[in-house]
């Protein structure tokens, strides 16, 4: 904190620092202050002479030599110097300095005083003579003191994250603990959640230029807008986007000339930092913490993704949030930590010359986290309950390693998805008769197929399910009916159409609210996938800044009547027991609006179809008003699905769908 002491004479500031302090003098303060204006020298620069210079570093050398523990490298200039000292001396030696101090006043030629010569300079001590003196000062009053340097600086560097543990855990420690804090002292809020999780989303998801904008969009709008005053966490946030960008452009087809970035935190901000593998440590002449490239790439990538949060919960997906209470974005997360993980145990003793260098070696594809677990064990009508890492003392209680709880009607299951170490019937048989008496059964989920029987052969035991889980399908199955098919694992034109009937089906017979929207999404996002050629569904229940968008689509725009609908095209899905009115089609026009300013195409699925009159105006109209303003709203219901089942020609019902927009 810098300040101007009464007993500092005028023009001169201390402040502390982590070590010691800092004694300036800025010449500007005295030349903006009208009371230190002499007649005609006012329209001069005024300036240090040379001599003044010379007498400023004899005192500071002398000073040196009696504090030879603080002693660093000092430039005194024409307008202004500052060197370290300790706050006892200040005063003592700001008036040393100010006995030798004068003022030169130089004379522009553009200057209207008339003179034509610079005047004589003025000694300091008549300049400020109205308001203050210039005290004789000897080296002997110099008070004696002992300064530890290394001990002032371990007292001075917080505290921080203490081990390298990638667990959502410690991750969530260091983000209440040491993040809240300083997010809110810089006061940031808002928004900058929201593009900060979108540039990781997208750095995961191999969508690096788009990564690489939403980084620098956050930076540009945490680091320089006015709204912000600057803070202690700014500049190491700073650099750590500044990282993220040029790795994302790394990985991006166009070449790009990298800006240099610096492998450091300043030791004041120790606890900012959540890997603590230094190189190097804090000294009196380099008060930072040093770190190796993968190291820092590491703390960038926590660190970033722990401000998104510490500003506020995500709002990109639903699916992307951790839905155990949190409030963490927990794909997000997990693709950060699994890659800093990677990235802390491979690194080498020493900082390389190049820090991009070495992200060119990083394959993000082996990071990116399958899709949430949660998310399929919700579709499949099981509630979450609980997290294992939000109560203390379940674990305890329960006596056995699990990953989360889940309900279903009045049963309650302990969810573990097996690790490959699991997959052998001893640790099966060792997990299971850890259930004892508990009221909760076992639900292991297995990720892949399961190659011995043996193993498969302890789900039949009471108290115990085991099921084949498809995070890329979002889909369970009873390990008795083989493991669930992905997209990719139907080919013919038969699997197709079986796939579409019995997904149909599904939306059919759902009954609660929740089951019926899901089932609708999942037949529309295979149709989609699989029975349209030009679309492709890019991110399911994706999350504007203020809306949620069931499925969105690539288009390929090379048949009708894709080729009139842009991209991308957001698509709603309303499993409802009434027809969708005119709030709905100004929902779906809003939120392709926020989409793309330029979208052109959206598709409204709706089981009842759109209602002819609500709220006194007809549905049917205002799709017509959308379509002449600029945008193609096409509409599917029950019927259309229905035709699709039969047929298999989903592409001949987006024709006619397309046909009857223009006819409505």
């Amino acid at each position: 904190m810098a300040s101007e002491s009464n007993s500092l004479p005028p023009g001169f500031q201390f402040s502390e620092k982590l070590v010691a302090g800092r004694l300036d003098f800025d010449i500007v303060r005295l030349e903006d202050d009208e009371r230190f204006h002499r007649g005609d020298r006012t329209d001069g620069i005024w300036k240090l002479p040379d001599e003044a210079r010379e007498a400023i570093v004899a005192v500071i050398d002398e000073y040196y030599d009696r504090r030879p523990a603080i002693e660093e490298n000092v430039s005194v200039r024409s307008e202004s110097f500052a060197f370290r000292i300790l706050e006892e001396d200040a005063e003592h030696i700001s008036q040393f300095i100010a006995a030798d101090l004068e003022i030169r006043f130089e004379i522009p030629d553009f200057s209207p005083s008339g003179l034509d010569e610079n005047p004589d300079p003025l000694p300091y001590s008549d300049l400020i003579s109205d308001v203050a003196n210039v005290q004789d000062r000897s080296w002997s009053e110099l008070p004696e003191t002992s300064f530890d340097v290394e001990e002032d600086i371990e007292a001075a560097i917080p505290e921080g994250h203490s081990e390298p543990n990638f667990f959502h855990d410690d991750y969530l420690d260091y983000v209440l603990e040491f993040l809240v804090p300083a997010i809110q002292d810089a006061g940031w809020r808002g928004g900058h959640a929201w593009l900060l999780n979108l540039g990781m989303q997208e750095l995961r998801n191999g969508r690096y230029e788009e990564a690489a904008y939403a980084f620098a969009g956050a930076k540009d709008g945490l680091t320089k807008h006015s709204l912000f005053d600057e803070s202690r966490i700014q500049p190491l946030v700073r650099r750590s986007l500044n990282t993220l960008r040029d790795l994302c452009l790394l990985k991006a087809p166009d070449e790009y000339d990298f800006s240099e970035f610096d492998l450091y935190c300043e030791a004041d901000v120790r606890d900012l930092i959540y890997v603590p593998e230094f190189i190097s440590r804090p000294e009196i002449d380099d008060l930072n913490f040093r770190m190796n490239n993968p190291v820092w790439i590491a703390n960038a990538l926590v660190l970033v993704q722990g401000v998104a949060h510490a500003i506020g919960k995500p709002t990109i997906s639903r699916t992307e949030v951790d839905p155990f209470g949190s409030g963490m974005t927990l794909r997000n997360a997990s693709f950060v930590l699994k890659l800093a993980n990677s990235l802390v145990s491979a690194a080498p003793d020493e900082v390389e010359s190049d820090p991009i260098q070495y992200l060119e070696g990083i394959d993000l594809g082996n990071f990116t986290p399958d899709i949430t677990i949660t998310r399929t064990l919700r579709s499949a009508g099981y509630t979450i309950q609980m997290y294992r890492n939000t109560t203390e003392g379940v674990r305890d209680e329960l006596n056995i390693d699990f990953d989360l709880i889940v309900a279903r009607g009045d049963d309650k299951y302990l969810v573990r998805a097996m690790r490959p170490e699991d997959r052998d019937r001893g640790t099966l048989e060792e997990l299971i008769e850890q259930i004892g008496d508990l009221d909760h059964s076992l639900l292991l989920l297995y990720d892949r197929e399961l190659e011995s029987t043996s193993v498969s052969e302890l789900g039949e035991q009471d108290g115990v399910e085991m099921m084949y889980i498809n995070l890329q399908a979002e889909r369970l199955s009873p390990i008795s009916a083989g493991y669930p098919r992905s997209f990719a694992d139907f080919a013919t034109e038969e699997e197709i159409r079986d796939e579409i009937e019995r997904r149909f089906v599904a939306a059919q017979e759902a009954e609660t609210t929740e089951s019926k929207g899901d089932r609708l999404e999942e037949l529309m996002a295979f149709i989609f996938e699989k029975a349209v050629p030009d679309t492709h569904v890019m991110t399911p229940n994706n999350r504007t800044s203020t809306e949620e968008i069931d499925l969105q689509l690539q288009n390929e725009e090379e048949h009708h009547p894709w080729t009139q609908l842009g991209a991308p095209i957001n698509v709603e899905c309303k499993n409802w027991n009434e027809s969708v009115g005119v709030d709905e089609i100004y929902s779906v026009y809003g939120k392709a609006k926020m989409t793309s300013p330029n979208s052109k195409g959206a598709i409204l699925v709706s089981w009842e179809g759109v209602s002819d009159s609500q709220s006194g105006r007809n549905a049917d109209g205002l799709l017509r008003d959308m379509r002449i303003q600029d945008l193609d709203i096409l509409v599917l219901d029950q019927d259309d699905l229905s035709e699709i089942v039969e047929t298999g020609d989903a592409q001949a019902v987006f024709e006619r769908a397309y046909t009857n927009l223009y006819q409505r």
